[in-house]
């Protein structure tokens, strides 16, 4: 009869990708945990991976248990935490994605808010893009996660709008905006600065002001850099780099201070929200990370709208 370790131990491997990490997170040997899949396998009567010299492979066999077994786990968790009567009792960990630009914003204070409220509660920061973010929650491999708009819908996935972020663009002796073509023909050839070769928050930002696709193949060859906050820094030191970032990097970070570089914002709107998979707050300690997040981003969204500055030149 499989029980809810053999459960616990088959999507770990399957979250790990190999039996010796798998065993080395649970804390066991590897035969122990080879033998806890095999005994899966052998309930249900067929193979689970494919196993390679280098990982554990997942066969249409597995991906078709794992969300039931994720959520026999949940429900288990969820009788366990209703024996908790306060808030302050909850314990077990919440794994949280988040975009690289909200980290400091979002998922920071979050992490003290339950340090101060819930002090049993542990939590794990992910890093990433909005697509791979999405993937993660729909596999169950993360229990929430900070995405920014626009995302494909993805099945078994719940969303809630968190904010609204003003995209602005940033540069050194930028030109007047009075005529919009000389205004972009000069912005082209500008060295951008970027998150990747073809940065959405660019892609989105002319977009909208422009009301055409940025044309990458004009440009030199944009800089990479793999920070958000290393853009802001770098862009500030080089006279003829420009690069898009989000409201909450250029006015909230060092308290608004607009010193470094000059700005111009265009009134563009960058959705952020909030995701996790259907039923998937059924535990009080998901709730209680979820709810967390909606009243910082309240926060957030109040003191972006103060600090708004006239755009200098």
């Amino acid at each position: 009869m499989i029980d809810i370790k053999d459960i616990e131990a088959f999507l770990c491997i399957l979250d790990e990708g190999s039996i010796s990490r798998a065993a080395e997170k649970m804390g066991i040997t590897q035969p122990a945990l080879s033998l806890k899949l095999k005994k899966m396998e052998t309930e249900l009567g067929v193979p689970l991976f494919q196993r390679t010299p280098r990982a554990m492979v997942p066969l249409e066999t597995c991906r078709s248990i794992e969300a039931v077994s994720r959520d026999i786990l949940v429900k288990l968790e969820s009788v366990k935490e209703s024996l908790a009567n306060r808030i302050s009792d909850l314990s077990g960990a919440v794994r949280i994605g988040c975009l690289t630009g909200w980290v400091n914003v979002l998922a920071l204070p979050l992490v003290q808010k339950a340090r101060e409220e819930t002090p049993n509660l542990s939590f794990k920061i992910e890093v990433g893009q909005t697509g791979e973010l999405l993937r993660a929650v729909s596999l169950g491999q993360l229990d929430l996660a900070i995405v920014a708009k626009p995302f494909e819908h993805v099945e078994g996935v719940t969303c809630k709008h968190l904010l609204d972020e003003q995209l602005i663009l940033v540069g050194n002796n930028l030109p007047e905006m009075s005529a919009p073509q000389d205004f972009q023909e000069e912005l082209l050839t500008r060295q951008w600065i970027t998150l990747n070769s073809s940065d959405s928050l660019v892609n989105r930002y002319w977009s909208e002001a422009f009301g055409e696709e940025f044309p990458w193949e004009k440009i030199k060859k944009p800089v990479t850099l793999n920070h958000i906050y290393s853009i802001r820094s770098f862009v500030a030191q080089l006279s003829d780099t420009v690069a898009v970032l989000p409201s909450q990097v250029v006015m909230l970070e060092r308290g608004g201070d607009l010193s470094l570089e000059r700005h111009l914002s265009i009134p563009q709107r960058n959705g952020v929200f909030l995701v996790w998979r259907e039923n998937g707050l059924e535990l009080r300690r998901f709730r209680f990370a979820a709810d967390a997040l909606i009243e910082i981003a309240t926060g957030v969204n109040t003191r972006l709208l103060s600090s708004q500055e006239s755009p200098k030149r």
